[in-house]
């Protein structure tokens, strides 16, 4: 009991210092803290090992085994609520598996409007993995990215790029498939193992998994932006990420 006393203490420690630098998300954020410290299953996703028939060919047909994060209503909104419009304008399905030597990543993204801002901004899917060792346990996380996190970045197809766009935050070869569909998009991604280099998780191991899905419904500069993730790993499309606030990864 001693040991959950001092985690709890530090769990709601870091909450109230979160909720006073981000005042606007604090019940989002204490929410997340809150999710993590109890070891809750909407913290957790079990990334299995169900990659190896997998085609990539912008369609999900052999995703059926996989089970989705789904983003569908209010709750899972971190940035921009009051600019959403309800599950047509932007909800999501999520899938990660991985083979013995690659991780794959899919989506599902429906979005009222796939737009390039002028200043570049586009509709994307943003993919955050913190491997260091202090990412094992919640409590011993830390509280900026640094060496040993790692960030895909999935641009959604627009008018003028008609296919999907990858950006890693590490360079590696990787494979990409995506469509358009009468709501939205679909992708695809594959990227080997070796991207995480002495990082590599084993299995059963946790990590920091966060994942964020962004819509832009303007090309306008200053154009509204609302973000859905898992659970919270940006106060605002602007801000760095947040590695205390991802979600639970798992290789099982």
């Amino acid at each position: 009991m001693q040991g959950q006393s001092k985690s709890a203490r530090k769990c709601f420690s870091a909450a109230r210092e979160a909720m006073a630098a981000d005042p606007s998300g604090s019940d989002k954020i204490l929410a997340a803290q809150l999710t993590l410290a109890l070891q809750e299953k909407a913290a957790l996703y079990e990334i299995e090992e169900r990659g190896g028939k997998i085609v990539l060919d912008g369609r999900l047909d052999d995703w059926k085994k996989v089970k989705p994060l789904s983003f569908s209503g209010p709750d899972e909104i971190l940035f921009g609520r009051f600019d959403w419009l309800g599950e047509a304008d932007l909800s999501a399905e999520i899938y990660l598996t991985r083979s013995k030597e690659s991780l794959l990543l899919a989506g599902r993204i429906i979005d009222a409007t796939a737009i390039e801002g002028r200043d570049g901004r586009r509709d994307q899917v943003n993919f955050y993995f913190d491997l260091r060792a202090s990412a094992l346990s919640p409590f011993s996380r830390e509280a900026d990215a640094g060496r040993g996190c790692f960030t895909a970045t999935v641009n959604a197809p627009t008018a003028n790029m008609t296919k999907a766009s990858v950006a890693l935050s590490q360079a590696a070869p990787f494979q990409i498939a995506s469509s358009t569909t009468d709501s939205g998009y679909v992708f695809e991604l594959l990227l080997p193992l070796t991207w995480f280099g002495m990082y590599e998780p084993r299995k059963k191991d946790d990590f920091g998994l966060g994942i964020e899905i962004i819509d832009i419904d303007s090309d306008l500069v200053d154009a509204p932006i609302t973000g859905m993730g898992f659970l919270r790993p940006r106060t605002s499309h602007l801000a760095d990420p947040q590695p205390r606030l991802y979600g639970i990864g798992r290789f099982k």
